[in-house]
């Protein structure tokens, strides 16, 4: 018996797409932060379609806020609708939990909810319950595109230079409940990122994704990496580089831009917002070596890394 610690969460997610049978409709399907369907021939936009689960002891212990809880599972949604540049509508929420839950704490969990669905202008329409051995929250959600200009993980082109915005690292010490999910800043990006995600499976793990799906390679300039200071806080014998490629659920975005955008987008890019950005390396035609730069001339090759909820 092969068992899904031994498969892996990637390899098992390349599995279950090869069983996936392509229609028309589907645009794009399994193996980006969200599938990209076409609501009609007439259409002048495209749907963007995604789900994320949080469940008790997984994504959050026991006693954790639960506003908290909600925030963060719509949160997460949201983030990967902003990692496709896209523009929130709907979600419909599936609640697991054990008979013996307190309503109140489930009510405190869908105030949580609410809160950030309205300050994203996402709708909440409806869902489901179950009864369950813990705690969970299933969202599934839909936004939109202009025709044809979701961003994906594909469309990284050797010179491109490399961007993540934010810090990252350390978010076990509370940002992993409460960060705002970066949609203007993803629909901003439509008209400069070749390829883009959301940093949920920690750096070293989405750069990877980015990586294969564009049949790339990346010099990564180590000193670049914008570490928070939560990760140089965390306990342990990680360095606070280590904790930033590793954590993961920063929930930044990392993405390209052409090299012939690269000076404009610099100039643009602080004109809009206020959110940092760093530029943390450039994307090689050495397909598939991701290498670590040290300014001292030191060069590594990153090491794997990143969560899998199977390992």
């Amino acid at each position: 018996m092969t068992t899904l610690g031994k498969t892996g969460e990637v390899d098992l997610i390349r599995k279950i797409a090869a069983l996936l049978k392509p229609r028309h409709d589907v645009l794009h399907g399994c193996g980006d932060d969200c599938a990209v369907v076409s609501p009609g021939p007439r259409a002048t936009e495209d749907w963007l379609l995604t789900s994320d689960s949080v469940i008790e002891g997984v994504h959050f212990e026991t006693g954790t806020r639960p506003d908290l809880i909600g925030r963060k599972a719509v949160g997460r949604v949201l983030s990967d609708i902003a990692a496709m540049g896209g523009q929130p509508l709907w979600s419909l929420i599936d609640l697991v939990a054990p008979a013996d839950t307190d309503t109140d704490l489930v009510l405190a969990m869908y105030n949580g909810m609410v809160a950030l669905a309205d300050e994203m202008n996402m709708a909440i329409v409806g869902g489901d319950t179950a009864k369950g051995h813990c705690l969970a929250l299933h969202v599934f959600g839909v936004g939109n595109v202009p025709r044809g200009r979701a961003v994906l993980r594909s469309g990284a082109r050797p010179g491109d230079a490399l961007f993540v915005t934010g810090t990252l690292g350390g978010s076990r010490l509370g940002r992993h409940l409460d960060f705002t999910p970066r949609i203007q800043e993803g629909a901003f990006l439509r008209d400069w990122a070749s390829a883009m995600i959301d940093v949920s499976d920690g750096l070293a793990a989405d750069l990877r994704h980015i990586a294969g799906q564009s049949a790339v390679g990346v010099d990564l300039a180590v000193e670049s990496i914008p570490m928070s200071t939560a990760a140089a806080d965390m306990k342990g014998d990680q360095s606070p580089l280590q904790h930033a490629l590793n954590d993961g659920e920063d929930f930044e975005l990392l993405f390209t831009v052409s090299a012939r955008k690269r000076d404009a987008f610099l100039t643009r890019w602080p004109r809009q917002f206020k959110t940092p950005l760093a530029e943390i390396g450039v994307i090689t035609d050495k397909t598939g070596k991701l290498v670590m730069k040290s300014k001292d001339g030191r060069t590594d090759m990153l090491p794997p890394g990143g969560h899998d909820h199977f390992a």
